[in-house]
């Protein structure tokens, strides 16, 4: 076939009818996606709509220079909802089944309005994204209702499983997605830390960290405290979780030589009792350069390698641990505690 009879056939047509088509396509697609596209603004209306069921004036709050990270997430976007003076914040809690949660939520503020603010509780909690969450369609709107509901400034809200647990916490709401609540319930506790910092000026300072204490990577600063008498230092030390074994809360007690003389678990964070009973409890005596010889000098051998060695089972590698570093968290401390009067409001 030459070249001037395909031109000519049935075949050059159709390849120039197709392209046609895909031409014309092509172009409309891109036209009715510039129709179709969602900007920014059309998503937070969409957002307040859902809250307010109607809408409402807000002016934005910058976040350059602001608090916007903290232990278990982060705020995305703020605003002041000038209709009624709450707080209206765009807020990712992490620790989720897969990932992150993102949420919207509305942090009530006191009638006493700009003159003496005050955290009066949350008024709505609307769900933005949640990419890596499995079972998220499992939380109704009534079930973030009664979260909002269990909601209370100063007190740490736990609608899942406690921090790198599978332990329920205290707030407890069985959804079916244990650990998208604790993301969602970490979105909470960010969005009212994050407005107590702007509007009422508190900042959860980090006392241990700033006092220059040591060994503060599995300790949970908020939840932690102590007081000193004759050379006597008592803490109530609360870790974080090592999942899968979950936070513990110890009372120990440090004196001359930064020797402990009591050790008691109030709060057993094992994920369960066969590993409860393999927690080792023995540290009356114990100074912090034993526990380095057991979990490093920087505290952070987190194996069970120096346990045999040390008349400590195997079983519960992570509750150990945890209970381990405790005892180097107090013990290393203990002379910056008696020179250092606790003030970090956790007492």
């Amino acid at each position: 076939m030459t070249a001037k009879q395909f031109f000519k056939s049935t075949a050059f047509k159709c390849i120039v009818t197709l392209f046609s088509i895909l031409l014309v396509c092509g172009v409309f697609l891109t036209i009715m996606y510039g129709f179709l596209e969602v900007t920014d603004e059309e998503k937070f209306a969409r957002a307040v709509q859902k809250i307010y069921g109607k809408s409402v004036k807000t002016e934005e709050i910058k976040l350059d220079g602001l608090k916007t990270s903290f232990d278990y997430s982060s705020v995305d976007e703020a605003y002041k909802v000038l209709d009624d003076g709450n707080y209206l914040v765009k807020v990712t809690g992490k620790e989720g089944f897969g990932g992150s949660v993102t949420c919207w939520v509305v942090v009530i503020m006191g009638e006493d309005g700009d003159s003496n603010p005050s955290i009066d509780g949350i008024m709505k909690i609307v769900i933005d994204s949640a990419p890596g969450e499995s079972y998220i369609s499992k939380i109704s709107q009534g079930a973030l209702d009664s979260l909002a509901s269990k909601a209370e400034y100063g007190k740490e809200l736990e609608g899942g499983y406690k921090h790198g647990s599978q332990q329920k916490g205290d707030d407890y709401i069985s959804t079916g997605a244990s650990y998208s609540m604790r993301a969602i319930s970490n979105c909470v506790n960010g969005a009212m830390e994050f407005v107590a910092g702007y509007a009422l000026g508190i900042v959860n300072a980090d006392f241990f960290a700033d006092n220059g204490f040591e060994y503060l990577e599995m300790i949970n600063n908020k939840k932690t405290s102590y007081t000193t008498s004759d050379n006597v230092v008592t803490y109530s030390i609360e870790t974080t979780g090592n999942s899968p074994a979950g936070a513990f809360t110890i009372t120990v007690k440090v004196g001359e030589d930064g020797v402990i003389t009591e050790y008691t678990i109030t709060e057993d964070g094992s994920t369960a009792t066969d590993y409860s009973d393999k927690v080792f409890k023995d540290y009356v005596g114990k100074n912090a350069d034993w526990f380095k010889s057991v979990i490093g000098a920087d505290g952070t051998d987190n194996s069970n390698a120096n346990y045999g060695g040390n008349g400590i089972q195997t079983g519960a590698t992570r509750s150990n641990y945890l209970c381990l570093y405790a005892g180097l968290f107090a013990t290393a401390n203990y002379q910056k505690a008696l020179e250092t009067p606790y003030t970090g409001g956790n007492a």
